[in-house]
């Protein structure tokens, strides 16, 4: 299984919603992102920051509810 740092997110550009797929050890507040999809610049809101900490909580939720480990 990869580390969890070098997994992708993705996070909907605010212009089409296509989701833009970004490694997590660059999700920053304030990170530039190109929109793969549009070409549209923006850059990561703390609302994306936390839709993916509550994406990654739920990760670690279901692992150890499997009796997995968690990254």
């Amino acid at each position: 299984m990869p580390r969890l740092s070098e997994m992708d997110v993705s996070v909907p550009c605010p212009k089409c919603r296509h989701p833009t797929r970004i490694k997590a050890r660059d999700v920053r507040p304030g990170l530039p992102v190109e929109c793969d999809a549009c070409g549209a610049s923006f850059a990561l809101t703390e609302e994306d920051l936390e839709r993916l900490q509550k994406g990654l909580d739920d990760l670690t939720q279901t692992t150890r509810k499997f009796g997995g480990r968690s990254a």
